[in-house]
């Protein structure tokens, strides 16, 4: 799934749609008081594998299908990456479409677990499909995710790979986190538990690939899974079913 970040001062200029909207529709405000939403971690534009635009909260919360409207360009619709990339100054990729792998498939390339922050669900036994799953130890959408590992290693083994998207308090867990036991990662994370005991050698290196790897591709919404075929979810998964198919779907 391919994302672009919607940048902050343009959010108050954002009108977003669930259905199909016009630029009309938006030619004057609205006489009632609006309501802010809770975001969290930034407004991100993704695009699915079909090639439709939706938004996502950097915590994973907030997923808005549809077209938006940028108020300052003109009424603009952006219905694609290329034009968001092209409203906010970015310039589109050069790489034909034939030579790209896609983000799921270059990230299962590219990306090593053993050698970022990260902790294992599942043993691997040679039969077992490896997947990757980005999350931030504060995010709560990301602990669904990892309570539903355990009801499919049967067939899986889970990578989930530590980065800190939320904020000064999320950073001060993972520092934490990288001088602890990787067999106590998970419950700690789960736990909400900042004080659990270090270890005497603290993994600096692996926490720093993780977060560089992190910042070079892009991923700013968590939880964010990978299939071993190279699909990609941002978001936790309604039940361990959605789950179970998003996994087997190739």
């Amino acid at each position: 799934m391919k994302q672009i970040k919607v940048r902050a001062p343009l959010l108050a200029g954002i009108a977003l749609s669930l259905l199909t909207l016009t630029p009309g529709a938006f030619a004057a405000p609205q006489a009632e008081e609006p309501i802010e939403i809770p975001i969290k971690g930034g407004l991100y534009m993704h695009e699915t594998a079909d090639g439709t635009p939706i938004l996502v909260s950097g915590d994973g919360r907030f997923v808005m299908p549809g077209r938006f409207v940028d108020r300052e360009n003109d009424m603009n619709m952006i219905t694609s990456l290329d034009e968001a990339r092209q409203a906010f100054g970015e310039s589109p990729s050069v790489v034909a479409p034939s030579e790209r792998l896609s983000p799921g498939a270059q990230m299962l390339k590219d990306v090593n677990p053993s050698e970022m922050l990260s902790f294992t669900t599942g043993d691997q036994d040679g039969t077992k499909e490896e997947v990757i799953v980005w999350i931030d130890p504060f995010c709560p959408y990301c602990h669904r995710v990892m309570e539903m590992q355990s009801s499919l290693t049967d067939n899986y083994v889970f990578h989930n790979v530590v980065i800190p998207l939320l904020g000064p308090n999320s950073q001060r867990f993972v520092d934490v986190l990288a001088c602890v036991e990787r067999s106590e990662m998970g419950q700690a994370i789960l736990n909400k538990n900042t004080s659990v005991q270090p270890t005497s050698r603290c993994r600096s290196t692996e926490q720093t690939a993780a977060q560089r790897y992190a910042t070079s591709a892009g991923i700013q919404s968590v939880p964010m899974t990978v299939s071993a075929s190279g699909r990609v979810q941002t978001g936790a998964f309604r039940s361990l079913e959605q789950f179970q198919s998003f996994l087997e779907a190739k």
